[in-house]
């Protein structure tokens, strides 16, 4: 519901304020479906940032949000998402 707060016209960032490891996210995504990544490592872009995470100050500010949803729990539900609609999903265009 903070959402729906009258701040006007905003960007606001939500997302969490603590960073996550991209190779802990495949694993952990590997660990929800049964499956094994085939990974490719490639020397970093150097438009590729070390390190990133939402700054939330804004949103802690206008509309009193903090993030309620740990990473592990976030990926989980999208994992199980993606198995409920995996059939609607393979029909979307990515072109």
């Amino acid at each position: 519901m903070a959402g729906l707060a009258p701040v006007g016209y905003e960007v606001i960032n939500l997302g969490s304020d603590e960073p996550i490891k991209l190779l802990d996210a495949v694993h952990q995504v590997e660990a929800l479906t049964g499956h094994t990544a085939t990974l490719r490592f490639e020397p970093r872009h150097k438009a590729d940032v070390p390190a990133t995470w939402a700054a939330i100050g804004k949103a802690r500010r206008l509309l009193g949000w903090e993030p309620h949803t740990p990473f592990a729990a976030g990926v989980q539900a999208l994992v199980e998402w993606h198995q409920r609609e995996r059939a609607w999903a393979s029909q979307l265009r990515l072109d």
